[in-house]
């Protein structure tokens, strides 16, 4: 479909996805020597009268950036630059829904789990095709996007076979029959399709952190059981790591656009979703602080 033929404003929602990290297996020691160690999906879900207030909110990142109108966006480029922070507080006016989904191919790779043995094979690309598809039907679940609506989905260009892994995850995952949906893929350069972009540096922002946050320190063991027993924020250990736990003020940013308006602001599990999905307790402190869930326990 040409971008001519497309009308956004005959969508109930436009869906803008972009990946941060790659699909493959040759891991070195760190992340940048080889392949990534996770895969992160971000999403930007937003409604098409939204779509121009967006689109300025991505220029004023530019433009916080010193960035012309006319130049990419990327998340690499608030990674490293000195105005970053300037560029985050634009974004924290985006409009829309935000989803994220994290998949911790180091953990796959590693697991004795045959379930998992097939996302961890590069050439069928199951990896890349179910962490692009999935998003959409978490969105669904969590009434973001309701059942019959006309979304728009716009995923930044992908090689054809991990396209073709699309359509098939489209199928098995049931998300045609529950949204009349129609997908398109495009550069995220795409003059028509910018806020693609706007998916990018959330989906970079979200993969720094996770990736930077990896090891099992005493809160995350705490968090991993505090979902049953409620009881380990009471631990002197856990009360005192969690008060010593810090977010950078983009950090904060990103989570707060993650808060899902229909579940009372959840974020893990609910607006980001892991591979393996167990991996979403070892988080659940991002909901204890945003949400100030457990407060009187701490």
């Amino acid at each position: 479909m040409k971008d001519k033929e497309i009308d956004i404003y005959n969508y109930d929602k436009i869906v803008f996805v972009d990946a941060s990290g790659d699909d493959g297996f040759c891991f070195g020691k760190t992340s940048s020597e080889g392949s990534s160690f996770l895969f992160v999906v971000s999403c930007v879900v937003i409604d098409p009268c939204d779509f121009e207030y967006n689109c300025n909110v991505l220029n004023s990142m530019k433009t916080a950036l010193n960035l012309s109108s006319d130049k990419e966006l990327k998340s690499t480029t608030l990674k490293r630059h000195r105005f970053a922070l300037a560029a985050y507080n634009e974004l924290e006016n985006l409009k829309g829904d935000v989803f994220s989904f994290v998949a911790f191919k180091k953990s796959l790779a590693n697991s004795k789990e045959t379930d998992f043995s097939c996302y961890c094979d590069p050439t069928t690309k199951v990896l890349s095709g179910f962490t692009h598809t999935f998003p959409i039907r978490a969105l669904t679940e969590t009434r973001i996007i309701k059942n019959n609506q006309k979304v728009l989905i716009v995923i930044d260009r992908l090689k054809k076979t991990e396209e073709e892994a699309i359509d098939i995850c489209y199928n098995e995952l049931g998300i045609t029959s529950r949204i009349n949906s129609t997908v398109i893929y495009r550069d995220s350069n795409s003059k028509k399709f910018p806020l693609i972009q706007l998916a990018d540096a959330i989906a970079g922002a979200v993969r720094v952190y996770f990736e930077s946050n990896m090891s099992s320190n005493f809160l995350q063991k705490s968090c991993f059981t505090c979902n049953h027993s409620q009881k380990d924020c009471v631990h002197k250990s856990a009360r005192k790591a969690r008060k010593q736990l810090h977010f950078s003020n983009p950090e904060k940013i990103i989570f707060n656009l993650h808060r899902n308006r229909f579940y009372y602001g959840r974020i893990m599990l609910v607006s980001i979703t892991t591979l393996p999905m167990p991996f979403y307790q070892r988080y659940m402190y991002i909901d204890c602080i945003f949400n100030d869930i457990n407060k009187k326990r701490s």
